[in-house]
């Protein structure tokens, strides 16, 4: 791993040490507790790698805790000797209440001090220990899971677009890890993938439910699908949604879960105990923002930034990692002794800002180019503008791109943190191959709608143009027949290379949108499993299997809403195609204060765009046609060239009218739902 330390380091054993709480049988001394991986600070008693040592103090703990790791073997079956990298983690806890442990360590980047009669280096913080999860409600019987069931890794990643190395033809960006994912034998990458609303929860709320957002009628953070009308907090019965991991758990699957797969608060508690197996709580991950004392902006610019040379525990998605780690640990353990399959789910917070990240991924970009067009497109109608202010601030308009500076420095911090969760993504992957999982399992990484960095005066997501919605989207499943050797690959393959990955990675040709995930891990890990009623998305498994195969979709549909004023002191009268929002749409709109939404659909040849005002009785879009359209040409678009000028003219007002036609048409049907109620 050239990011950082690789696999042989990533083995490293901690050792936590904990005071447990004292049943009726235990011992009436403390107890340490020590875990194989600092990941299980949770310290769930029925992990198969937890170790109860009596101990009479904390310095008796550390001391065991360090002896137990070092003769300990490791996954690769060796201890570790005093010559290698050593960690040992310990704390002296009571009754399980956080505390803040010491770690214990050779590598020269700790600084030594002595706590408690041990050599101990920095502190680092502890994740809390949450209550266990409330019983669900009295279920129904799981399915049991059939006996060629194969495991499934989902890794959602937010705010992450296609611009990866080996996979989307990006030379310059550092992705080792999941450029080895793309080069591996069944996998398949979808170059022509895209979500269906560009904005974090109900780009979730839609695709872990198998519904459009229009299904749904969720279009910001206000609520979930389950607390739907249609889709009552009590799953199962009726037309109620049901999730994809609470699929899999309901067809006997272990089921575990860590940092952003649902986004937080919608639903509930991540979904517990819905969702997630009982066996080892959720990892909660709130986003982490920068270190108190940080400069509003990075490097005299506006951009959201603040590398730093913490070491790796300190970052959020090094403990997301960590917890994924140990999740797949007691999942191979359980996979070992009956059989069951899991279901693991990781979510990733960076590239989403802010970006704190490790400085070294910083160090591997120079100073970065700005956007080669940075202008809003000629005739682009301005009620399409939002201004994302997460990413570069808030100091630019429809006229007034960001400025050249802060476009490049932003643009470097945002290739670091892809750089970054990158390396951590390898932590999680690097597992697989440990427990020797990787042929039995389905790898799907996605992100959950797209990103802009300048291109077109955007920034963020927030929109419906082809950099809001576009998302990597990389299937392996090794099982299924084998793509090479390469005389046998077609057209449809990019030999890309780079970073000893010269093999070649396959590409579908299909295009693809986000509800087709849910649809493609249920046939792909369970063949002729019945399909919860009410699914939106297609699955993919033909183009796994032949990814010349473009049968899957004739067009990709995203949407996006804006709320430009509502209330006393909003301008009167309808919303008309120069109406511009100042900003997005506040996180929790209530649907009939809408202003207008923007439909598209993305064909392999255009991507076409309506806008049309919005009716808060009915909530769905006025029948008075739409206010603004936009038209823009992708013919020889192969999506590797992020600087291209596909997206620079809109040219609705000289297009064919059977062209426009033809695309309404389309966009009519792929929302048929929006227009039923209008002639």
């Amino acid at each position: 791993d050239k990011a950082g330390l690789g696999l042989a380091a990533r083995l490293l054993i901690a050792a936590t040490c904990s005071i447990s709480p004292v049943s009726a049988s235990s011992p009436t001394a403390p107890v340490c507790a020590a875990a194989r991986n600092s990941t299980l600070l949770h310290l769930n008693a029925s992990d198969p790698f937890l170790r109860r040592l009596a101990v009479s103090s904390a310095a008796d703990c550390c001391a065991q805790c360090f002896t137990a790791a070092s003769s300990t073997p490791t996954a690769t079956g060796h201890s570790l000797g005093s010559g290698e990298p050593r960690c040992v983690t310990w704390s002296y806890q009571n009754q399980w209440s956080p505390a803040t442990p010491c770690h214990l360590s050779t590598l020269p980047a700790i600084s030594a001090t002595v706590v408690a009669g041990c050599s101990a280096g920095s502190s680092l913080p502890i994740p809390p220990i949450h209550p266990p999860a409330p019983p669900a409600p009295p279920p129904t019987q799981p399915i049991p899971a059939p006996p060629n069931a194969k495991n499934v890794l989902l890794i959602v990643v937010d705010d992450l677009r296609p611009q990866l190395n080996v996979s989307y033809g990006q030379r310059f960006v550092h992705t080792p890890n999941l450029d080895a994912l793309a080069a591996s034998p069944g996998t398949v990458v979808f170059t022509r993938a895209y979500a269906q609303l560009s904005w974090c929860s109900p780009s979730r709320n839609s695709f872990l439910s198998g519904r459009s957002p229009d299904t749904l009628q969720i279009y910001d953070f206000g609520k979930s699908f389950r607390e739907t009308k249609e889709n009552p907090p009590t799953p199962g019965g009726g037309t109620a949604a049901v999730p994809l991991p609470e699929f899999f758990k309901s067809h006997g699957y272990l089921t575990l879960g860590a940092g952003k797969v649902y986004h937080p608060g919608a639903p509930p508690n991540n979904d517990v105990p819905y969702s997630w197996s009982p066996d080892r709580p959720y990892f909660v991950a709130p986003n982490q923002n920068c270190p108190k004392g940080s400069p509003s902006g990075y490097n005299g610019t506006t951009c959201n930034g603040c590398p730093s040379t913490a070491p790796d525990p300190e970052f959020i998605d090094w403990q997301i990692a960590n917890a994924t780690v140990g999740s797949l640990r007691l999942a191979a353990a359980q996979r070992q002794a009956s059989g069951r399959p899991f279901f693991v789910a990781a979510g990733f917070h960076r590239p989403h800002v802010p970006w704190y990240v490790p400085q070294r991924f910083v160090d591997m970009y120079p100073p970065q180019l700005p956007p080669k067009f940075p202008d809003w497109a000629a005739r682009q109608p301005p009620c399409a503008f939002s201004i994302g202010e997460d990413a570069a601030g808030s100091n630019f308009t429809v006229t007034r791109p960001v400025d050249p500076k802060t476009a490049s420095v932003c643009r470097r911090l945002y290739y670091a943190a892809v750089s970054s969760v990158d390396h951590h993504i390898g932590m999680v992957l690097d597992e697989l191959a440990v427990f020797s999982l990787v042929e039995s399992t389905a790898v799907v990484l996605i992100g959950d709608h797209g990103y802009a960095l300048g291109e077109g005066n955007q920034w963020a997501k927030y929109a419906v143009t082809e950099f809001g919605t576009r998302v990597p989207l990389i299937i392996r499943a090794p099982w299924l027949p084998s793509l090479r050797p390469q005389s046998q690959r077609g057209p449809n393959v990019h030999e890309l290379g780079g970073f000893g990955h010269n093999e070649g990675v396959v590409t579908a040709a299909t295009l693809a949108e986000l509800l087709d995930v849910y649809p493609t891990l249920a046939t792909l890990a369970m063949p002729g499993v019945q399909l919860p009623s009410g699914l939106e998305g297609v699955s993919l498994l033909p183009a796994l299997l032949h990814p010349a195969n473009t049968s899957a979709r004739s067009s990709a549909a995203s949407q996006f809403a804006h709320m430009c004023c509502h209330g006393s002191g909003c301008p009167t009268g309808p919303p008309i195609a120069t109406t511009v929002c100042p900003n997005r749409q506040p996180p929790t709109t209530p649907t009939a204060n809408l202003s207008f939404m923007g439909y598209a659909v993305r064909t392999v040849a255009w991507r076409y765009v309506e806008w049309h005002a919005w009716n808060g009785t009915t909530l769905r879009p006025d029948c008075g046609g739409p206010m603004a359209v936009e038209l823009y040409p992708h013919a020889g678009d192969a999506g590797t060239d992020f600087d291209a000028a596909f997206e620079t003219s809109n040219t609705a007002a000289t297009a064919s009218p059977s062209v426009l036609a033809g695309l309404r048409a389309e966009l009519t049907a792929r929302f048929a739902s929006a227009f039923a109620a209008c002639p």
